[in-house]
């Protein structure tokens, strides 16, 4: 193997002295023994050691990692050399000269990737993997390094590049010719001739690059949904999910909680057990405060009955929604029903440890009365989940005073700008640590009209994101966190 005589160090008092008296009319460093002198590929010098000269002369320092000071940025091409160096310039203690991969390997790999590309620019390549079709198509690279190989020492480095690259591992590492993967690019000929061919011959820029850019996964929760209201909308009673196969942005609904607010509706054991089958789903159960307004005493106590037996199901995370609605305007008799069911919920609550989901709709005064109901049944740190909030930032405020642990959902309300105006200046001065997404699907629509589903959790935290001036992922991981604190899910 021609690698082998890059390690042949003797060179006789006869030869050196021929070599001296004409050193002025050669390359600096090329030897005028004839039969010992093998090409540079760059240059038109023949050298005992082509493999080092071109690593000194003609490659960047950081191409063979194991042979370089990357203290001094110098490459050597040899071990021996760096030895000596170290010794020489360096005390034995200086670990960050030498090469390893607990300090180095990542940048390493980025400087690599780095050169690779400005090489692949200069050729008008758009993908670096061209510069393999290239090397595999040339006859000259066939004629140079079909019988090359990687040194046992560049061994570890390529695994390294392979590895943080996401490339396949390579079976064929241990030769360059032909070019199965990027990593054949690594052998010195190889780079040597693409060099050439290329014209690129800036040795001492050096640009870290990402070849492998991991997609970003950002993962939602649509705090507040009503599966069966959705499966009888659309006809699939299957909790969605985004379509992942497509950019570097990954979107995953992580999880989703399913309110069950109506009693006759609420899922028989055979129901909820096929519910559960989706790992994603939580479940709350509640009496809605509508359900309040038609129907007898003896009634709503059986359903408050049933709804403590159903508290203790699997995946149940809430009391839900309940709370005061005087939009159908009731009666002074019936919103006093209102507030006694929503207080016998809340001490249900409270009881059971779970966290209460409020649905509060009418006036300023309304949201008053309601929170009088709670704060009078309820501790101070009690979890609560104000659904559907789009009260006034004085609203807000009084609530959170009241209870601290307290998170406001933020609806589709948000993306209908005409309709509601004076939403998006709320939602702009509240904190992210106290908000949630939750679509209220079905019954919310899109932006364009569209029937509500959860995946317009995606385009809630895209505004809240913009009003918030932060990045969409960082809304989708507080108010993931935000749901997960509140409802204490620990396990998806």
């Amino acid at each position: 193997m021609d690698e082998d005589l890059d390690y042949e160090d003797y060179i006789s008092d006869k030869d050196e002295t021929e070599a001296q008296e004409t050193r002025a009319k050669h390359i600096n460093g090329a030897t005028l023994i004839k039969k010992r002198g093998r090409s540079c590929p760059l240059c038109k010098g023949k050298f005992t050691h082509p493999r080092r000269h071109t690593l000194r002369a003609h490659l960047p320092w950081y191409l063979y990692p194991s042979t370089a000071c990357w203290s001094c940025k110098l490459q050597f091409g040899q071990a021996r050399f760096v030895q000596i160096h170290m010794i020489e310039v360096h005390s034995s203690d200086d670990v960050g000269c030498r090469y390893t991969d607990e300090q180095y390997e990542q940048k390493w790999v980025e400087l690599v990737n780095g050169y690779l590309k400005q090489i692949s620019n200069a050729f008008g390549f758009k993908e670096v993997s061209q510069a393999c079709d290239y090397v595999n198509q040339n006859i000259r690279f066939r004629e140079s390094c079909h019988q090359s190989t990687f040194l046992d020492e560049d061994i570890s480095p390529i695994l390294s590049f392979n590895r943080i690259n996401h490339l396949e591992p390579d079976t064929a590492y241990m030769k360059p010719y032909p070019a199965v993967s990027l990593s054949s690019l690594l052998h010195w000929k190889v780079l040597s001739l693409l060099t050439l061919d290329s014209g690129y011959l800036d040795t001492s820029t050096e640009q870290r690059l990402q070849l492998y850019i991991p997609p970003v996964k950002i993962n939602y929760v649509d705090s507040h949904f009503h599966l069966e209201k959705l499966r009888r909308r659309v006809g699939s009673s299957d909790f969605p999910q985004f379509n992942t196969d497509k950019d570097q942005i990954k979107n995953f609904l992580q999880f989703g909680i399913s309110n069950y607010c109506f009693p006759k509706k609420w899922p028989s054991s055979s129901e909820r057990e096929k519910i559960r089958e989706d790992k994603r789903v939580r479940l709350t159960f509640g009496l809605h405060p509508r359900t309040v307004n038609h129907e007898s005493p003896r009634t709503l106590q059986i359903w408050l009955e049933d709804l403590e037996g159903l508290l203790d199901s699997k995946k149940v995370v809430a009391v839900g929604e309940c709370g005061l609605d005087i939009t159908d305007r009731p009666s002074s008799k019936i919103l006093k029903n209102q507030k006694d069911i929503l207080r016998k919920q809340a001490r249900i609550a409270k009881q059971k440890r779970l966290p209460v989901v409020i649905h509060c709709r009418g006036n300023y005064d309304t949201s008053n009365e309601c929170l009088r109901c709670l704060t009078a049944n309820l501790p101070a740190d009690h979890h609560i989940h104000r659904h559907c909030f789009n009260g006034s930032y004085a609203e807000y405020i009084k609530w959170k005073i009241a209870f601290p642990e307290v998170k406001f959902g933020i609806s589709p309300f948000l993306l209908n700008e005409i309709k509601y105006p004076q939403f998006r200046e709320l939602v702009c001065k509240m904190e992210l640590g106290d908000l949630l997404l939750e679509t209220d699907a079905p019954y919310l629509p899109g932006a364009d009209g569209s029937t509500g589903s959860p995946l317009l959790v995606k385009d809630l935290a895209e505004k809240i994101a913009n009003l918030h001036n932060v990045s969409t992922e960082e809304v989708a991981r507080i108010t993931t966190d935000n749901a997960k604190k509140l409802y204490k899910i620990k396990e998806l």
